[in-house]
């Protein structure tokens, strides 16, 4: 007699207990921070601080080789020199940048 009062209140224990459950944290949302129109970024990375960067192929249409975001707005990382495309330089500009990490 006791085994048959003792699975049912189990079974409503837990059941209760996975009632009682909170739900699950949502997951964060995803946030745009840059569009980059008519530019096909390849690699992306983000510092432990926050520090945004993206890197572009060197296409056709070329900008910068690597780039860091700022207010949404792309400007060449390090400086404007290094993404420069001059193959007689190779050694001190990004000839075509694939990721960033």
């Amino acid at each position: 007699m006791k085994l048959k009062l003792l699975l049912p209140i189990t079974f409503i224990m837990m059941n209760l207990q996975v009632f009682a459950q909170n739900d699950p944290p949502e997951s964060p949302k995803l946030i745009e921070v840059a569009s980059f129109d008519h530019y096909q970024p390849i690699g992306t990375a983000i510092t432990k601080s926050g520090r945004i960067f993206v890197t572009f192929p060197r296409n056709k249409i070329y900008e910068y080789g690597v780039a860091e975001i700022t207010n949404g707005q792309k400007k060449p990382y390090p400086d404007a020199e290094w993404n420069r495309y001059d193959s007689l330089q190779a050694a001190n500009r990004f000839m075509n940048a694939q990721a960033v990490w």
